[in-house]
This record gives C-alpha cells, structure tokens and sequence, in this order.
C-alpha cells in the first residue's frame, strides 16, 4: 500500500511539474532544453566534436544540498549516450575545465553542454551516472542555427511544455515585412 500511494504522489508531482514547464528527475528540475547546430563559445576545448551532431543545453535548478558535476550527467537518445561537455552556472561562459560547482545558491540556474547526433525518434533522456533510475524522455525546442535561450531569459516555471522553434529563414522577414 505504501508502494502505491508513493508511486501515486510521484506521479501527481510529475503532472504538476509539467504543467508548470518543468520537468523533474532526482536532483532538480529541468527548466529549458534547447538544440542549435551553432556551436556557443566553450573556454578550453577538451573534448573532439561529434561529427554531424548538434549542441544540446539543458537548463537545470537543483534541489536544496546538491552539488553538480559535468561527470554526473549525460544525455541518452536512441539508447546512444552522450557524455556532458561543459556546465556552467547563471550566465557564466562553458569551460571544460569546470567539472564540478560546488558553492550552490537556490537561485542558481544551471546548463549544462552535450553534443549529440541528431535522434532519430527526436526524444532524449537526461541521465545520471551515480544513479539508475528511468527518467522521462523529453524533446528539445529546436533553435535551428539561432543562440541558446539566454538562462536569465527562462523563467523559474520552466519551458518544458512549450513547442517552440526558431523561424525558418527567411519567414521571420516576410512575418516583419507583413506587421509593418
């Protein structure tokens, strides 16, 4: 019985939480993933690109008493797993020489950089190595070759839900040509 109502406030949790545009895993709360083939600027440069693949940010917030590692986490599609690249904390730049933040305010926003190859089924997985469980899959919001969202742009309540991408181009023109 108790196995059961805990299942059941996790899942009323998870509801919640993507009606909201979060979504949560074991350590926090997803608020925002982004693709871009525009690959953003990475202070040291550790790690060979994928080639053919696509940069993948992953805005995060963490619960209360966690810490973050770019070696905790990766980002899993098609049963491929791609490692992180780079974290960084608020609007702070990457660099692969950071693997760890460990001085954590609640009002930090997290992202952390993966470079995986296109998904076929267009649904990934965040995951971390110091635990097993199955999280949900989620898609990303494909930015096309436009910047990330910058992280003070993503509101607290997460954009999880939402079904955006960048215009295509050449439309974004005739939709300003169309205002005026």
């Amino acid at each position: 019985m108790k196995k059961v109502l805990f299942s059941l406030m996790m899942l009323s949790a998870l509801f919640l939480s993507a009606a909201e545009g979060t979504l949560p895993f074991r350590y926090g709360k997803i608020l925002s993933a982004e693709s871009s083939s525009r690959k953003p600027s990475i202070a040291s440069k550790k790690m060979k690109d994928t080639s053919g693949g696509i940069w993948v940010e992953i805005v995060i917030r963490l619960y209360p008493g966690r810490t973050i590692g770019s070696f905790d986490y990766e980002l899993e599609s098609n049963g491929v797993k791609y490692p992180c690249r780079a974290i960084a904390r608020n609007q702070e730049s990457y660099n692969e020489n950071v693997w760890e933040i460990t001085d954590i305010s609640e009002k930090d926003k997290f992202r952390l950089l993966f470079n995986p190859k296109k998904s076929r089924s267009g649904k990934y997985r965040l995951r971390t190595y110091r635990a097993n469980p199955v999280y949900p899959e989620f898609e990303l919001i494909d930015k096309k070759g436009e910047s990330f969202t910058p992280v003070e742009n993503i509101s607290d309540k997460g954009v999880m839900g939402e079904k955006k991408s960048a215009p295509a181009e050449g439309k974004q023109d005739s939709e300003n040509k169309a205002k005026k």
